[in-house]
């Protein structure tokens, strides 16, 4: 399941029923996560790297970067993070009740109830640049795949589709509605980098007639193994060309 919300799951949810969280980079070893906490208020859990936006006033766009991440297990991983908001004017960090998300089974509370926001203040489109987030995660192990997890926040105000712009093998869009923003749990699972990137999208996809805002809460990172089906199909192909190609040359020879 791609897609769920916490609100309705909330009785049967456990940490099973979550994506595998774990870490990245040259010395990556699988069972391992990375999380991406934005906000204010820092979670003390090894992992958890905190990021906090400042109020900027108007911009047309706006990026902040990070490097050399911790996992959850306290390994410095080489890898590195870089958000981008493209047309939103305005943006504010802090933990509060308006950014709210509901609990995740494993997330600690003070990484679901701050968040940051942006709004596009009325402008529709800058330079020809979509309202949303592009969530970039670069220098990762190519010998993993990852499972990923997005967290939006209470306030949202319109539709977000949220899909994985680089890296391959899960190619669902998923759409964060204002008003499940708040339950709302987005999962990608075994996604394989493409050339150490991975790039996470998640662009207004709502009407962008009046004052828009989005606000995002937490990303995350898992290591996990390249599933083995696709090398396995291809040498299973393998053996039966061989065997129909060796009975036709026996058959010709008699």
């Amino acid at each position: 399941m791609k897609f769920y919300s916490i609100r309705t799951l909330a009785l049967t949810a456990s940490a099973a029923m979550l994506p595998a969280l774990t870490p990245l980079s040259a010395a990556t070893v699988e069972g391992a996560s990375v999380y991406i906490d934005f906000g204010s208020t820092l979670t003390p859990e090894a992992g958890f790297t905190e990021l906090s936006v400042a109020a900027t006033g108007a911009v047309a766009f706006y990026e902040q970067s990070l490097s050399n991440l911790e996992d959850s297990a306290g390994n410095l991983t080489g890898s590195s993070f870089l958000l981008n908001v493209s047309n939103g004017t305005r943006n504010v960090a802090g933990s509060n009740s308006s950014n709210d998300h509901d609990p995740v089974p494993g997330i600690p509370v003070s990484a679901t109830t701050d968040g940051i926001w942006f709004n596009n203040q009325n402008t529709g489109t800058a330079g020809g640049e979509a309202f949303g987030f592009t969530l970039t995660f670069s220098d990762l192990d190519d010998n993993y795949a990852y499972n990923i997890m997005v967290l939006m926040g209470d306030g949202t105000t319109t539709d977000f589709l949220w899909q994985i712009a680089t890296g391959s093998g899960d190619p669902d869009s998923i759409t964060i509605t204002s008003s499940d923003a708040v339950s709302a749990v987005a999962t990608w699972t075994s996604v394989t980098p493409t050339d150490g990137t991975i790039v996470i999208t998640g662009l207004a996809a709502g009407p962008l007639a009046g004052s828009n805002t989005g606000r995002l809460n937490l990303v995350s990172l898992t290591a996990v193994n390249i599933p083995e089906t696709s090398s396995a199909t291809y040498g299973i192909a393998a053996l039966i060309i061989a065997s129909l190609f060796s009975r036709k040359i026996y058959r010709r020879k008699r």
